[in-house]
């Protein structure tokens, strides 16, 4: 063979990668004729199959491999024009060659009609013409064979396209098609995709042109080619399998052929699997074979890695699906448990509270008023806890309406005043009410708002220390609003916790001295019964040590 830029004729130069590269038939009953030019393409590096029968000329033309064909045009018992003609019908690129007397002009003039694109002589005197002609047909056959190759590409590139864009195939139908069009386009009969299943380090058979091979998992660190080239990330292109004894290949009926080609699936420089074919119809595969999987490849790689993170996005939703319907379950048994519990706490807090106002009206020694106080305001506390759940869950399901109408703020804390100035003496706290302005009066629902003031008063008793003391302020302020304000003399919020406090069984206990008790939805009940009447509620610092909350309310329109 000549290496690239040699030549033989004259300092002609050739390629030695299209010579190597271009197949010429042979066909001549001239035994001196057929031995002496095969001498000379195989000397030059061709490859060459070479014969006198034109019976076994046209078996081998009819395997489409034929790049180049020269015969004799004096056949005995074949017409060569025929020939031709027959096997460019399989064979579009096939350039043919006649060898004739330069002297039979009929010949000559035939060969012209029947696309003979050259003659050559048959005087072997005359055979140093031979390389440069038939150079020129292996290169013109080479640019042929790769305008084909390209629109075989492309067609082959479009239908992968339209297969793994089309949203009725499921993933494993999309593999299967994509592989038949590889292995179609490479002209091979089997093949295989093989994807890694990164949760157990296997390798597992997506698409196969073997049925009972998908589903097969191996283990990625076991020694096979497969896992050769996921860990590479490189193709495996082998001539010969039995010269791959770390693989340990039995062909046993497992490959027809000894070649195979093993390529890396590969997405944003990380190996998805691999693509397996063999049982090439010409035998070896090329550089350009190595080429067009790659292509084919690159767009298969980011749809096995869509593919992958869609898998995962549905198990995930699955997942939070049982999750969900779990806590559902959960939710329901929770609610109908606090229902079932306010509902029948309910009756006997309110038969004890009863009883206890009739008792403080006995005459008691100090000591037993205050027993009875304590236990009067404890159970006023429980009930409005209990309220306050029983209303938190009536807002959350739509079924919590307000019963509107005058509502003298002033009055209600008065009167709340009176109710805990007893209990606060026992603590040396004090509770007093400033006012900016006068007629506080609000359309608002009586009850709810004389509790959101119960709630905000008894929180500020709670954090206030002894000898502490309580303020509740009113005044009117601008579009039409009355803001009631309660401070304590307390350790303050937070910053951080202002918002959370106002949440479902947010609460904030910083000096883990506290004893005092709640179901963390007493501010939750105010933040949702002011919102329902079109108010705002909020909590400041106190500079001088504390919190004030704030809340405002509609003025009534006389």
């Amino acid at each position: 063979m000549i290496p690239d830029g040699a030549g033989i004729d004259d300092g002609v130069k050739w390629n030695s990668g299209i010579v190597s590269n271009t197949k010429i038939l042979l066909l001549s009953e001239d035994d001196a004729s057929l031995a002496a030019f095969s001498d000379y393409l195989l000397d030059i590096g061709y490859r060459l199959e070479k014969t006198d029968s034109s019976i076994n000329a046209g078996t081998l033309l009819d395997t489409g491999t034929v790049d180049i064909f020269i015969t004799d045009l004096y056949l005995s018992d074949e017409d060569p024009f025929e020939i031709a003609s027959n096997a460019r019908r399989l064979n579009p690129v096939m350039e043919s060659i006649g060898l004739c007397y330069i002297d039979d002009f009929d010949k000559m003039l035939e060969c012209g009609k029947k696309g003979f694109v050259s003659i050559l002589p048959r005087n072997l005197s005359e055979m140093e013409t031979y390389g440069e002609v038939v150079y020129s047909l292996a290169q013109r056959v080479a640019e042929a064979k790769n305008i084909s190759m390209r629109m075989k590409e492309a067609e082959g590139a479009m239908a992968v396209a339209a297969i793994l864009a089309a949203p009725h195939f499921s993933f494993e139908e999309k593999l299967k098609r994509c592989l038949r069009v590889v292995l179609g386009h490479l002209d091979a009969e089997r093949g295989s995709i093989q994807l890694i299943d990164s949760n157990t380090n296997e390798i597992v058979m997506m698409a196969s042109t073997q049925d009972n091979l998908i589903g097969l998992r191996k283990s990625l660190d076991e020694t096979s080619v497969a896992s050769w080239v996921v860990k590479n990330m490189k193709p495996l292109n082998v001539n010969d399998i039995d010269e791959i004894e770390e693989f340990h290949f039995s062909k046993s009926g497992k490959y027809s052929g000894d070649a195979f080609l093993t390529f890396p699936i590969l997405f944003d420089e990380k190996s998805l699997g691999v693509l397996n074919v063999t049982d090439k119809s010409s035998g070896s595969f090329s550089d350009q074979d190595e080429v067009a999987v790659s292509r084919f490849l690159g767009r298969l790689g980011a749809v096995i890695e869509n593919a992958s993170l869609t898998e995962e996005i549905k198990k995930e939703r699955e997942k939070l699906s049982i999750a969900h319907q779990e806590l559902k379950k959960l939710e329901e048994i929770r609610e109908n448990l606090v229902s079932m519990l306010v509902h029948d706490l309910k009756t006997p807090i309110g038969e004890i509270t009863a009883n206890l106002s009739m008792l403080t009206g006995e005459n008691l020694e100090d000591f037993e008023k205050e027993t009875i106080l304590l236990a009067k305001v404890g159970t006023e506390n429980l009930l409005s806890m209990v309220m306050d759940i029983l209303d938190v869950n009536r807002m959350e399901e739509g079924k919590f309406t307000l019963s509107l109408g005058t509502v003298d703020i002033e009055e209600i804390a008065v009167n709340k005043i009176e109710q805990v100035k007893a209990l606060l003496e026992m603590d040396n706290k004090l509770i007093i009410l400033e006012k900016d302005g006068s007629d506080f009066k609000v359309n608002a629902d009586n009850g709810i708002v004389t509790r959101i003031l119960a709630n905000l008063v008894t929180n500020a008793i709670n954090y206030s220390p002894e000898n502490g003391r309580v303020l509740i302020s009113l005044k009117n302020i601008e579009n039409g609003m009355v803001r009631v304000g309660v401070q304590d003399d307390g350790p303050g919020v937070p910053d951080e916790f202002k918002d959370i406090i106002f949440m479902k069984f947010g609460q904030v206990n910083k000096d883990n001295k506290r004893h005092k008790y709640s179901t963390g939805l007493g501010l939750t009940f105010c933040k949702m019964a002011i919102d329902a009447h079109g108010g705002d509620i909020w909590v400041d610092k106190v500079e001088e040590g504390g919190s004030i909350f704030y809340f405002t309310l509609p003025k009534l329109i006389s």
